[in-house]
């Protein structure tokens, strides 16, 4: 769970001044998913990671924002309401905030002589850029004849 360690050290470095005393992180519902061949030894590891600031004195939307930019930079594939939370007021100053985050870590099983090396991926961002062809073709091997093609009109 190299991720949830991530976020962890990403909060305590933060400009928010938390204290290592004052978060509690945390995984729950986890899942192992894989789809093992003869080849592909893979799989993935799902869980909730839950993050628990108590007596946080600033704005809960200021470690939201935090939280929710590490999201999008180190686990892309995240879902559109990835982050969940809950929050205990204390007092007019303090509340405990309790930040739940759906993460997903990719790991590559690859064989190595003497055994077996597991290379944790996380999930890469992934970089969207819209198609400046003009025009296309669609193949599906070992067919020679285009199966779809595409021209640009009034370009």
């Amino acid at each position: 769970m190299e991720l949830l360690a991530a976020l962890r050290n990403h909060i305590l470095d933060s400009p928010l001044g938390i204290k290592a005393d004052n978060l509690v992180t945390f995984a729950k519902d986890g899942e192992i998913v894989s789809h093992q061949g003869d080849i592909n030894h893979h799989f993935a590891i799902r869980y909730d990671a839950n993050i628990i600031v108590v007596d946080y004195g600033k704005a809960p939307d200021m470690l939201f924002y935090i939280v929710l930019n590490w999201l999008k930079a180190n686990n892309a594939n995240h879902q559109a309401n990835a982050i969940r939370f809950n929050a205990d007021i204390i007092d007019h100053k303090k509340t405990d905030v309790e930040i739940i985050v759906q993460l997903e870590e990719l790991v590559g099983a690859n064989e190595v002589e003497g055994g077996i090396q597991l290379v944790h991926n996380g999930v890469a961002p992934i970089d969207v850029v819209p198609l400046s062809a003009g025009e296309w073709e669609l193949y599906i091997p070992p067919d020679p004849d285009p199966v779809a093609d595409w021209v640009a009109q009034g370009e």
